[in-house]
């Protein structure tokens, strides 16, 4: 399972990337992003928004403040 602290610094680096994505980088389950995402979500680190094809994502102010902090 993708630690949210893995996610943050791959949505980083990756902005706008689908949870596909993040489940190829990660070799998991979309089960394994989806909670996490979820959460991360909650917290107000990170928006989402439907194109086309996919839900994407990436980082919030607050996002990118807390990932500042834990590096």
């Amino acid at each position: 399972m993708a630690k949210q602290q893995e996610l943050l610094e791959y949505i980083s680096q990756h902005p706008h990337c689908s949870q596909k994505d993040m489940t190829n980088h990660f070799l998991g389950s979309q089960n394994s992003v989806a909670h996490p995402l979820h959460v991360l979500q909650k917290k107000g680190f990170i928006q989402s928004y439907r194109d086309q094809s996919f839900t994407r994502y990436h980082l919030t102010e607050k996002g990118g403040e807390m990932l500042a902090v834990n590096l």
